[in-house]
């Protein structure tokens, strides 16, 4: 099995390694060979069809799909819980120039 290489690198030698040899293959035969055995023609084709497709997501590993009930469901529920915490008010007022008053 490939020491280097990503999600996908690895999956593909796991996958090859179950009907073929791989010591002796390059990440880029192994690659191949994973998507021919698939009937697929590229890794992009492989995602779509596995996962829905390729998501850019910064940073973030494993957020919420924005714009699923889910997502929603949370942020109703976080900003509710900032919202009612009466600790951060004075913090917030010497940080912002904000009278107290105003952020209760």
């Amino acid at each position: 099995m490939s020491k280097r290489g990503g999600f996908f690198v690895r999956l593909c030698y796991g996958c090859v390694g179950r009907y073929k040899d791989t010591s002796k293959m390059t990440a880029k035969e192994v690659i191949e060979e994973f998507l021919k055995s698939k009937g697929i023609s590229s890794p992009r084709e492989f995602f779509d069809n596995k996962f829905g497709g390729l998501r850019q997501s910064g940073a973030t590993s494993g957020a919420l799909d924005s714009n699923s009930r889910r997502a929603r469901k949370h942020a109703k529920l976080y900003y509710k819980t900032i919202r009612n915490n009466k600790y951060d008010v004075e913090k917030i007022a010497k940080n912002t120039g904000f009278n107290v008053e105003d952020i209760r």
